[in-house]
């Protein structure tokens, strides 16, 4: 029991460090392997070629896709890999976090090219993008499991995962793959108190978001406990399904 609290300790720890610190920790190999996609008409981008900066702004129109390169303090540095339909009327504009409207005839858009811009962070809050395609980890929470002979056993899984996440008709779906501690209750022949043991857990699953912070979905997986335990155990390594509830760590 000792074991198990130890271990379940130590991942809690991690999916606590990793929703605080796992943005900025994968800035730069992460965020490029991530799509995402303004859901407004976002003004105050500026030319970025190595460390300068230009001083002639640009808007990206709403619906134009980006992979974030870097960011330094306060900033985006952001390229384009598709660019949103060009509004042909006054439309509504984000300009510095606040909303107006504007006759975007007057500006200028941006290029889905290999440009590089750099928009300040108060420029484009979070709600003026959402994430739309690619790579993201995250935590799992796995609290009963339904057995692959209809049982419903009371063992829980916490670990992480990896997946990849995409919209479809406006949801967040993320096909996903886990692996994680297992707290797992077995009974030996010469005792009627079930006795809880440390094992393993891996699995998949298809998740969604709740508010760009939560996941919750269906995952199947196995529990592993190995040795003599394994052996007593009626469902070592066979398949089990449940809900899962985890964390969101991609935005």
């Amino acid at each position: 029991m000792r074991l198990l609290a130890f271990r379940s300790a130590g991942v809690v720890i991690l999916l606590f460090v990793c929703q605080l610190g796992a943005p900025r920790l994968f800035a730069q190999n992460l965020y490029s392997l991530q799509r995402f996609r303004t859901t407004a008409n976002v003004f105050g981008f500026k030319v970025r070629t190595g460390t300068a900066v230009g001083q002639e702004t640009f808007y990206a129109p709403l619906h134009s896709h980006f992979i974030i390169l870097d960011k330094p303090q306060g900033k985006y540095v952001v390229r384009f890999t598709k660019r949103g339909a060009i509004p042909t009327t006054p439309s509504a504009l984000v300009v510095g976090g606040t909303v107006a409207r504007v006759d975007l005839s007057n500006e200028k858009p941006i290029t889905a090219d290999a440009t590089d811009y750099e928009i300040d962070e108060s420029s484009m809050s979070s709600y003026d993008y959402e994430f739309y395609s690619g790579l993201v980890p995250g935590g799992m929470v796995v609290p009963v499991k339904w057995q692959h002979d209809g049982v419903l056993t009371s063992g829980s899984t916490i670990g992480l995962s990896a997946g990849f996440k995409q919209r479809w008709f406006g949801f967040p779906l993320t096909a996903l793959v886990a692996a994680g501690l297992a707290n797992i209750p077995t009974q030996n022949v010469n005792s009627t108190t079930p006795t809880n043991k440390s094992g393993y857990t891996y699995g998949f699953g298809l998740v969604t978001d709740v508010y760009d912070v939560f996941q919750i979905g269906l995952v199947f997986g196995r529990d592993h406990l190995g040795g003599s335990d394994g052996a007593a155990y009626p469902y070592e390594d066979k398949w089990w399904h449940s809900f899962e509830i985890g964390f969101a760590f991609s935005k």
